[in-house]
């Protein structure tokens, strides 16, 4: 079982979250999207969460995030009825 722990990764809770992988690279990722209106993208990495990045653009809070089969690129959803990919 997978078990992991970061304290403060948003300002706000976190409303949404998704598990992907990149096989071809044999990654795997974790993207959390929260009230702060903000999305961050995870590495999991020997157990552990590496933040690789950070992603601003809604103006509301993100209330649905996926990833595509390949781990190339997410979709997000936000409360100002904006979807965005990135």
């Amino acid at each position: 079982m997978y078990s992991a722990y970061f304290t403060i990764a948003h300002k706000e809770g976190i409303w949404c979250c998704t598990w992907g992988e990149n096989r071809n690279r044999n990654k795997q990722y974790i993207i959390t999207g929260s009230l702060d209106n903000g999305l961050i993208a995870w590495e999991w990495i020997n157990s552990q969460l590496k933040c690789l990045y950070q992603f601003e653009g809604h103006r509301l809070g993100v209330i649905s995030v996926d990833i595509n089969s390949t781990g190339t690129l997410a979709a997000s959803s936000s409360l100002d009825s904006q979807v965005s990919c990135r």
